[in-house]
This record gives structure tokens, sequence and C-alpha cells, in this order.
């Protein structure tokens, strides 16, 4: 949080690019995870809706011995000197959640009826990735708005109360649209908040909130998502998990809590294979 509330010449100074690997400062609305116009195909890529956050992208820090095949993949990332406390507190986080994710995978190859150490071929050197993003709350809506092709009062009209519960307009912008993760695990440490911002998608095509939700030992805990090669390394028994991110305010719906100017941190570690291992389902 810190970090981000840094003024944006200092940002930008950390900025990521072809040159960096793609590592380091994302402005708001850089993200895109929503394409086409509404009603189009959603892999019309002429149009697009901008996803309302910024982020500092972090990636498994390579050197130029390293995937002889992947030089895009060399780099470190441009750690910023303030906050002093942001690179070790990142790299202690790293290494727990590499732990972690290892240990999620045996589980995994276990509930599959295999071998624990099923995965463990691919998993020598984890091509992890980690972003720490930052969701400024998105502009009220009054439960009468209506979105551009919806002054009927259709179903793309409402508050964020009706526009939570189902398809949201690409006309509307979002905190961050709907997708999958394509790796393949996702840890995700949230800020506590009274309302739930993270949203996963049930087969039956609703929406369900994932708020975050603290253990009986009073820490909170982790969401973890499957991602889409994970789906593929299973043979379709694990299924990726559709997600998006509507951050309206730390308290009420529509901004109405005095907490309502308060931005949602949230930092996804993305545990993934080596960078170089073949994957293909299990047998």
């Amino acid at each position: 949080r810190t970090f981000f509330a840094q003024g944006e010449d200092y940002k930008r100074a950390h900025a990521l690019g072809a040159a960096g690997a793609y590592r380091g400062w994302q402005r708001l609305g850089e993200n895109v995870t929503r394409y086409g116009a509404d009603g189009a195909d959603d892999r019309d890529a002429s149009s697009f809706s901008r996803d309302h956050h910024e982020a500092f992208d972090m990636y498994a820090e390579q050197d130029a011995s390293s995937f002889p095949l992947g030089s895009w993949a060399r780099g470190v990332n441009p750690w910023p000197a303030s906050p002093s406390e942001f690179e070790p507190a990142m790299r202690m986080y790293v290494s727990e959640m590499e732990a972690l994710g290892a240990d999620v995978m045996r589980g995994l190859a276990v509930g599959l009826g295999a071998r624990a150490d099923a995965f463990d071929y691919a998993l020598q050197e984890p091509f992890w990735s980690m972003r720490a993003i930052c969701y400024p709350p998105l502009e009220p809506r009054s439960p009468g708005a209506a979105t551009e092709g919806a002054a009927d009062g259709g179903a793309a009209a409402g508050g964020w109360e009706v526009l939570r519960t189902g398809e949201v307009p690409r006309s509307v912008p979002i905190s961050c649209g709907e997708h999958s993760d394509y790796g393949c695990l996702t840890f995700v440490n949230q800020d506590h908040a009274e309302r739930a911002s993270l949203q996963v998608k049930a087969r039956d095509g609703t929406w369900i909130d994932a708020p975050p939700a603290i253990g009986a030992d009073g820490e909170q805990l982790l969401v973890m998502n499957v991602g889409d090669m994970l789906t593929r390394w299973t043979n379709g028994r694990y299924i990726a998990t559709p997600h998006r991110v509507i951050h309206t305010s730390g308290g009420s719906v529509d901004g109405g809590s005095d907490d309502s100017a308060r931005s949602r941190i949230s930092v996804p570690f993305f545990y993934e294979p080596s960078f170089d291992a073949v994957i293909a389902p299990l047998p």
C-alpha cells in the first residue's frame, strides 16, 4: 500500500517494459482482460475495456545462463528502494509460497490416486510470478443507473448491487474482468474487508463472492485458484476457476461507508512449473 501511495514519477521509474522482461509497475488502466464491444466476439482485440487497477509485477529472477530458448524471460525485478521493506518482505513471501505450492501439488496428486511425487518432475525450479495489485474503489452507481445501450432499464441497468449478480457490460469499467489464470495454481492474499471484491463463477453461471476469511487461529486465509495449465495437466479433473474483481468500497456496496475511499490490496502468487518443463496429461 505504501508503494502505491508514492507519486506518479516515482512509480514510473519502476515501470514494466520489454527491456526488463515486463517486471515492474503497471499503471492504472494498463491491464486488459475484457476484449470486444458488448455483444461482440470476446476475441476481437479491436475494442476493449481497461481494468481499473494498478500493479507491480514480479517474476522468478534468472540470469543469462538460464532458459536458452526463452531469453525474454530473463531479468531481475526492479525492486523499489521505498518502502525499504518491500523487497525483503516479498522475497520471504515467495519462499513460503513456493513451499506451500509444492505441498499442495503433492496433495492434489494423491487426490487423483497418483503418487504424491507425480508432479515433482516439473517443479524443480518453479518459474513463479506474483503481482501486488491496488484496486481503487469504482465510482458509485445508483440503483436506477443505466449503462450505454440500456437506457430502457434492461439487464445492463442498475447499481453495483445488481451488476454484481450477473454479467457486466464491457461499457461498464470494473476492477478486473472475468478470466481464468493461465498457469498452475494461484494463491490470493487479499485485504480483509466487510464486503467481498473477488468473485468466482459457478458452473451454472452465477457469481459467488469470495470474501477474505479468518482461520481458527485468527490468521487470514488464502484463496486458491486452479489455472488452465493444471486443468490440462490433470486431463480436466481439476477445473480452472473463472473469476473477476468488482471493488466498490471497503464497506457498503455503493459507497455509503466511511471506508468507501479505501483501495483494495491483493497479492496473488502464481505457482508454476519449471520454465522448460514439458506438461502433458497425467497417465
